[in-house]
């Protein structure tokens, strides 16, 4: 199996218990029938970008965040 799948794979199965609520990640067999599927297709390129836009902004954050500490070096 590609790492490229298999990573897509997993995110988006984290996105989808994150957004259901449910502490428990969806079997990633489960996804696998939807890759074939185009409609499905769609709309995991959606939710790959929710994942991507929500995190962004949490690096940069995070990035703002360590450079103004005291005696941090800026680079």
């Amino acid at each position: 199996m590609d790492p490229v799948w298999w990573f897509t794979s997993v995110i988006l199965a984290l996105w989808e218990a994150e957004v259901s609520g449910s502490p428990e990640v969806r079997s990633l067999r489960s996804a696998w029938p939807t890759w074939q599927n185009a409609v499905s297709t769609k709309n995991r390129k959606v939710s790959q970008a929710w994942w991507c836009m929500s995190v962004i902004p949490a690096t940069q954050e995070a990035e703002a965040e360590e450079s103004l500490e005291p005696g941090r070096r800026i680079n």
